[in-house]
């Protein structure tokens, strides 16, 4: 499963950044981005792009929350 964030300023056109890696944090999956390379700029639409070669049979994905946040973020602990 390739997973991809996208993000785009206000012209509609979309750059993505691929998700190759992702750690565990207080019960979270986490998953780093490098988007400095929109320092500066304002961005209005943030999206995930799934892609599967072949189809995924009972494919789910939960998202609990979706931010861009400094690099020494860490989430809080899952609530039971």
């Amino acid at each position: 499963m390739e997973v991809k964030l996208g993000v785009s300023e206000s012209d509609n056109s979309f750059e993505t950044f691929p998700i190759t890696e992702t750690s565990t944090n207080n019960g979270w999956s986490v998953a780093t981005v490098d988007i400095s390379s929109l320092a500066g700029k304002t961005i209005s639409v943030i999206a995930l792009n799934f892609k599967a070669s072949a189809e995924v049979a009972d494919y789910q994905t939960q998202l609990g929350q979706l931010s861009v946040v400094s690099g020494s973020y860490a989430p809080g602990s899952i609530l039971s």
